[in-house]
């Protein structure tokens, strides 16, 4: 009889193992209280870089130039589908881990600048 090991992961290593998967070498991201798993996460890894910013409109340019090859996250505003509709950029909310992965592999097919909003839910420690 065989015996399984079950790995665990935390909400931000499933993010950021999701990104790696997907080809996504660069995501951008304005640190926040809720997002400190995932910035956690992208920290003990160097498959995909970070660049931090202090402000989403800062961001959202300096992704623009980088081109679609990247996606752009919004870690701290409520508001952000409607910040990136200013900028004529299309944006997705995703409120459940299991749907991220889909949502990222039609928007990384897509060949277009697209944002996608992940809201988690911390758990009690």
């Amino acid at each position: 009889m065989s015996h399984r090991t079950a790995t665990c992961m935390t909400g931000g290593q499933a993010v950021v193992g999701t990104l790696a998967s997907q080809g996504i070498e660069r995501i951008f991201g304005v640190p926040g209280g809720h997002s400190i798993p995932l910035f956690d996460a992208l920290h003990r890894q160097s498959d995909v870089q970070l660049v931090l910013g202090r402000h989403e409109q800062g961001l959202a340019g300096m992704q623009r130039n980088f081109g679609h090859s990247d996606i752009g996250c919004a870690l701290t505003n409520p508001d952000f589908q409607k910040f990136a509709a200013a900028f004529g950029v299309p944006a997705v909310r995703v409120d459940r881990i299991d749907q991220f992965g889909d949502v990222l592999e039609e928007k990384i097919c897509s060949e277009k600048l697209n944002l996608i909003e992940l809201t988690v839910e911390l758990a009690d420690p």
